[in-house]
């Protein structure tokens, strides 16, 4: 099973950058990425949707970054939020629909 994910949750997406042709630079700082994830995850959550992170230690290892990240954690659970290892919600997934997990 392939859980989906979406780009707006790649850390790269924000602080990816290259030095090489063609430059890229889209540093963003730790408030807007939350502002941003925390968005999406209110409206997700509305519609009963997941989010799949997708997270680089050399980009949200950063100190600022990992304050961020469990800002966000801590918003995401005091508002419903089950957070998983992509195999355990892969497996209820399939639980749920009557297959092995």
């Amino acid at each position: 099973m392939e859980l989906p994910k979406d780009s707006v949750f790649d850390d790269t997406a924000y602080d990816f950058y290259t030095d090489s042709a063609p430059e890229r630079y889209e540093l963003k700082s730790p408030g807007e990425m939350y502002e941003i994830w925390k968005e999406e995850f209110d409206s997700l959550a509305a519609e009963g949707r997941m989010i799949n992170f997708v997270l680089h230690p050399q980009f949200i290892g950063r100190a600022s970054r990992v304050n961020m990240l469990s800002d966000l954690i801590g918003y995401m659970l005091a508002h419903g939020a089950w957070m998983d290892t992509n195999y355990a919600v892969a497996s209820w997934i399939l639980k749920q629909r009557g297959l092995k997990g």
